[in-house]
């Protein structure tokens, strides 16, 4: 018998990579989805790089919304990091 004092056996949880996944994927959504001007945003600019690869042309106006969402997003940014 030691005069130290006795080490206690701590339990380690180790998630299942399954969970691990989840956690991860609900971290990124809320990290990049905080409102819903997020979705329409991502999802044009993906559409429209997406397009551009297969050589689709879009109307102006696709671009010009996707513009103003981007200068509405920026705003939001640098007003919230201000």
């Amino acid at each position: 018998m030691g005069m130290s004092p006795q080490q206690k056996e701590q339990d380690v949880y180790t998630a299942p990579i399954t969970e691990k996944i989840a956690v991860s994927a609900k971290k990124f959504t809320t990290a990049f989805f905080e409102k819903p001007i997020d979705y329409i945003f991502y999802g044009s600019l993906i559409g429209i790089i997406i397009g551009l690869f297969f050589g689709v042309t879009f109307s102006w106006i696709l671009y010009a919304i996707v513009s103003a969402l981007t200068i509405i997003k920026l705003y939001g940014y640098y007003k919230k990091n201000s």
